[in-house]
């Protein structure tokens, strides 16, 4: 357990570098009643005459004041969910009819007849915007952990939320598995000499059937004040396929230290035994996107393996064995990868790529506007690599294959305009443009040290 002073997301990609980094003011904390009152309304928006037909949402990203649903086939076909606000975690339901997002940070859910439904507020005056955290539960229930504490359900069809659990602690990375059973972090802020602080306690497993909670993975204390280590706290990023596995970051009690990186660790469901290696270290970058596991084999996970808080340098493709802790490197040794995505035949690996940057002044821009950073795909088995992207005028990252036969992807232009692109046999199409990838507009940052935070300001099924 330890005491922190709070500057944080609630994503594992953003909890790395902002939840222990600073101290801000305002927290309070606040019972929650048993259920919540929502609101429900239509879209207000001049732009549209009529609700647009929508038969299913596949990729949901952000924009200045704008959260838009993407056409696959042009943009023409966009349709703007929701507007006038600041927009972030956009996250499609499982029947692809309701998107849960943030507004202003208050999570609402926009169904797919572009109702709007109020699910909850962050009720208390907080110094961030990033620690009510959901998840979808099933088709039609929402899970989520307010501000104010504890873990409730919401039910889209009858627009009601009940507890789970009705305490102080607040619940982050809310994962479930197959069964919706669930796994999560487990935190306590509280606020201590006009200060606020946090209490870290580690990876709890909650049944919603028997009602029982348990931590099944422990944060470790720092002991640096009497000459010790750093401890760690875990970090929830994923689970496997077949509901064997959760892949875990070990966050060291330090953000500073935190940015260049953090061990991997892997949480066996079944023997309830975390793996850890350390011959070698399987040392990261804590973002979900650095992952990707085989949907064929979940022993084997795609990892982007190396530190420092630079993408452009010290960044390989490998894939790890995760019972053993050994690993095949993929990438050419001359180049740094980033966001490998597995395919369905458990074989092929879409990954973006470039040369490394070598550290010089400016190396960072240099990196983004070399236009020699691609999509490519590689065979695994055989390690052939083929380039599908090649425009010297964008850096192209995060490509993820949709419906079994297209890809999306991302761009940045060599003024920081981000947009979204569709490839299909050889041919590139822009769906949409104008994308942003941060919530404060005061520091309109589109990216930290190369990473573009696609996990939190956009979501594609």
């Amino acid at each position: 357990m330890m005491n922190l002073r709070l500057k944080t997301e609630t994503l594992a990609i953003t909890m790395l570098f902002l939840i222990t980094i600073g101290i801000t003011n305002g927290c309070a904390r606040k019972n929650n009643a048993t259920k919540k009152s929502i609101e429900t309304s239509m879209l207000q928006n001049t732009s549209i005459e009529k609700i647009p037909a929508i038969k299913m949402m596949n990729a949901v990203v952000v924009r200045k004041n704008e959260l838009l649903l993407i056409s696959l086939n042009n943009k023409t076909g966009n349709v703007t969910l929701d507007s006038n606000g600041v927009f972030s975690r956009p996250l499609i339901s499982p029947n692809k009819n309701y998107v849960s997002y943030l507004k202003d940070n208050v999570l609402y859910i926009t169904t797919d007849k572009l109702d709007h439904i109020k699910v909850a507020d962050n009720s208390q005056a907080l110094p961030f915007s990033w620690q009510l955290s959901f998840a979808w539960q099933d088709k039609n229930t929402l899970l989520y952990s307010p501000t104010s504490g504890g873990l409730f359900v919401y039910d889209v069809i009858n627009k009601i939320s009940k507890p789970y659990l009705q305490n102080e602690f607040n619940y982050q990375n809310i994962t479930l598995d197959i069964a919706g059973r669930i796994y999560a972090e487990k935190y306590l802020y509280y606020k201590k000499n006009d200060s606020d602080y946090i209490n870290d306690y580690g990876v709890i497993f909650y049944d919603p059937f028997t009602k029982k909670e348990k931590i099944v993975i422990k944060s470790i204390p720092s002991k640096i004040d009497t000459g010790g280590d750093l401890g760690m706290y875990p970090i929830i990023t994923g689970i496997s396929k077949d509901d064997k596995y959760l892949y875990i970051w070990k966050h060291p009690h330090a953000g500073s230290l935190a940015a260049d990186g953090v061990d991997l660790a892997v949480y066996d469901i079944l023997n309830n035994k975390l793996i850890e290696y350390t011959n070698p270290n399987m040392f990261s970058l804590a973002y979900s996107d650095n992952m990707s596991p085989n949907p064929k084999n979940n022993r084997y996970l795609a990892l982007i393996y190396g530190g420092g808080r630079e993408m452009f340098n010290n960044k390989k493709l490998v894939v790890l064995d995760i019972l053993t802790g050994k690993f095949q490197s993929l990438s050419p040794k001359e180049e740094a990868a980033m966001t490998p995505y597995y395919l369905s035949d458990g074989k092929t690996i879409l990954y973006a790529s470039s040369e490394k940057q070598k550290y010089i002044p400016d190396a960072l821009n240099k990196w983004l506007l070399s236009g020699t950073h691609h999509i490519f795909s590689i065979d695994s088995t055989t390690k052939q690599i083929k380039q599908l992207t090649n425009n010297r005028n964008y850096f192209d990252f995060s490509p993820k294959y949709l419906n079994n036969k297209d890809i999306l992807f991302f761009r940045s232009d060599k003024a920081g305009n981000i947009s979204i692109w569709k490839y299909s046999n050889g041919h590139e199409t822009m769906l949409a443009d104008g994308l942003i990838f941060y919530d404060d507009m005061n520091y309109p940052a589109q990216n930290y040290y190369g990473h573009f935070n696609t996990t939190s300001f956009t979501d594609i099924r």
